[in-house]
């Protein structure tokens, strides 16, 4: 991800099951919403709702960059005994440059965990998990929490997945009679929160235009294309703009984003503020108007 000022090239991702919810009363004590001094890396206990990041190179963006760079990166594993329950939604562990959580979904006993981390562009085979892992683990060496009982599970998890969080930028979305939709055409990244909307809307779109064109598919996707592009790079916007807050490079800006966290819900006007936060969600959301096919 890009124009972070983080000094990062690229913004990694690792996640796995990492609890039972019989495990309730370990870890959820003590974090509720006491803010630390960040002289030690903080533990925040939030709900947090999660949606879809950014990058940038040719075809596949992995950054903001002129040059191509790579900006996030991935990892998971799966079901393991840890932490929170159906009382703890999410636990969020911050550090510079490191962030790892764990959360719950509705009807799953367990809990997922989650790695993000900031890193300098990596030379990694993409099908060498073992390799993965160890990069993973080596990442976040020293940290404290819950981190090290985490990457325990790296070696039993059958969902370990490794990845960076990237966009997909293309001059066209159709060639022949293939046309791309969703992720493939116009991916904004797990950052975005925006994945699953851009592809629904687009398969609604696509599906449209080649009923009004009457099966001749190249108006249709010309059509598709000029309908959706406008959506889609609102709807990516999103991406770097809020990976800005999800690894954050210093101790300051940790401290200071917990505190605002620790006092929103205390403050006047408060609606106010989270409809404004709220607002480049909106405006992406509503930025296209769907037709009655």
């Amino acid at each position: 991800m890009g124009g972070d000022g983080g000094g990062h090239d690229l913004l990694v991702q690792a996640g796995f099951a990492a609890a039972s919810a019989t495990d309730e009363g370990e870890v959820a004590a003590g974090f509720g919403e006491q803010v630390p001094a960040v002289e030690a890396p903080a533990v925040v206990h939030h709900e947090h709702r999660r949606g879809d990041v950014d990058g940038r190179q040719g075809d596949v963006d992995h950054g903001g960059d002129a040059a191509p760079d790579r900006r996030g990166c991935g990892a998971g594993v799966s079901r393991r005994e840890v932490m929170t329950s159906a009382a703890t939604p999410e636990l969020t562990y911050v550090s510079p440059r490191r962030t790892a959580l764990t959360y719950s979904t509705a009807g799953d006993a367990g809990a997922k965990a989650v790695f993000l981390f900031a890193s300098e562009s990596l030379d990694y085979d993409r099908h060498d998990v073992a390799q993965q892992k160890r990069m993973l683990a080596e990442a976040y060496a020293g940290e404290a929490w819950e981190v090290p009982r985490l990457l325990e599970a790296l070696d039993g998890a059958p969902d370990f997945y490794f990845d960076s969080l990237s966009q997909v930028h293309l001059d066209e979305w159709s060639r022949g009679r293939i046309a791309l939709v969703g992720d493939s055409a116009y991916c904004a990244s797990p950052a975005s929160g925006q994945g699953t909307s851009l592809a629904l809307v687009g398969a609604y779109v696509l599906a449209g235009e080649l009923a009004a064109a009457g099966g001749e598919h190249r108006a249709a996707f010309e059509a598709y294309e000029r309908e959706m592009r406008h959506f889609a790079a609102e709807n990516q916007k999103l991406g770097p703009a809020n990976t800005k807050h999800m690894v954050l490079p210093t101790k300051m800006q940790i401290s200071v984003q917990l505190t605002m966290l620790s006092v929103l819900g205390r403050l006047p006007g408060k609606e106010r503020m989270m409809a404004k936060v709220m607002q480049p969600v909106q405006k992406a959301a509503k930025a296209i108007t769907l037709k009655d096919y």
